[in-house]
């Protein structure tokens, strides 16, 4: 999970291709509802200055060896394209493991008021 986030706010692009399933569905503030090919290019071209990142609250719920749903609290310092992020997040995390590997199939983020 971290390192996802520590991908997001450096704008690496591969990593979301090496570590997303093809079905790979996000549903976030900024990009409203995206597909794999979506979010890598999204990740490619937005650009972040993130002065700290941390979680919280972290909870994991276990679907089967293969499926996992991980949910917790982010709190971001920092803008991206120019535009500050929103402060704290809860967000949702599907994680699939495909052979050895664990990727992301599902996100979704929502902004604390």
């Amino acid at each position: 999970m971290k390192a996802g986030w520590d991908a997001w706010s450096k704008s690496d692009a591969k990593w979301f291709e090496g570590h997303t399933t093809d079905k790979y569905v996000a549903i976030t503030g900024d990009e409203g509802r995206s597909d794999r090919a979506a979010r890598i290019n999204y990740q490619a071209e937005h650009k972040c200055e993130i002065e700290s990142l941390s979680h919280s609250d972290q909870r994991t719920t276990k679907f089967s060896d293969d499926v996992v749903l991980v949910t917790y609290k982010a709190s971001v310092d920092g803008t991206c394209d120019g535009n500050a992020v929103p402060k704290t997040i809860w967000a949702g995390t599907i994680f699939v493991k495909e052979g050895e590997d664990w990727k992301l199939a599902f996100h979704m983020g929502t902004p604390v008021s």
